[in-house]
């Protein structure tokens, strides 16, 4: 009907129809146009939103990438990290015990060789005194038996201890080189037996490995 509107335009300007079928027909073709421009706004809004939807799915997929390469980049991190934290912990030298050190081989600047000792450290808290009883003094030693110890290095103090090991055998049994008895040539030596013992009342650590220590058990 619309395509009538240019013929029944000019027929109205020739007068050759009326007024109101004119206004009619211009009714329907601004309806019409209104109509057009509206579903074309539609369609653009559509179009608008389509591309709107295609960026942000391409936005969530650049997003997806950069997001795998960081985590990526985060575990070779965390690898790197756990190597050089292992190979800090290699630099490090942990006593196996908790005590102080009496002798340093090694010193600032000085190369380490494998097998090589580094230093000596001993318990300071695990302080005994190591006699060895003549095997002829041994009647009567027993385990638990009080101890008076008398150390060159404190003339005036007297320590105190107990019996807490005796040695199941002599310390020539475990020489080097053990003395060949078997041709019955030999010279009879007195045998030590070692006997080791507790210190009882060394509160302010006053001993210290390698003192000379006299040793007086009270016998049952």
């Amino acid at each position: 009907m619309l395509k009538d509107y240019p013929r029944i335009e000019n027929l109205y300007r020739t007068k050759s129809v009326p007024k109101t079928r004119f206004d009619m027909m211009q009714a329907q073709k601004q309806s019409a146009d209104a109509g057009v421009h509206a579903a074309t706004a539609a369609v653009e809004a559509a179009r608008s939103t389509n591309k709107k939807a295609v960026s942000a799915k391409l936005t969530v997929i650049e997003l997806e990438k950069t997001l795998s390469a960081q985590e990526q980049s985060i575990k070779e991190t965390e690898k790197a990290l756990a190597i050089s934290r292992l190979n800090l912990e290699h630099t490090r030298i942990k006593s196996p015990v908790n005590g102080t050190v009496a002798k340093k081989f090694i010193f600032a600047g000085d190369y380490a060789n494998p097998g090589f000792p580094v230093f000596s450290v001993y318990d300071i808290d695990n302080v005994f005194v190591r006699a060895h009883l003549e095997e002829t003094k041994m009647k009567g030693v027993q385990l638990g038996q009080s101890v008076d110890l008398e150390v060159d290095a404190y003339p005036r103090k007297t320590f105190h201890g107990k019996v807490i090991k005796i040695g199941e055998a002599s310390g020539a049994k475990f020489m080097l080189i053990p003395r060949d008895t078997t041709t019955g040539e030999f010279t009879k030596v007195v045998q030590r037996i070692p006997i080791k013992i507790a210190i009882t009342d060394d509160s302010e650590r006053l001993l210290k490995p390698g003192y000379s220590v006299t040793v007086n058990i009270e016998l049952n």
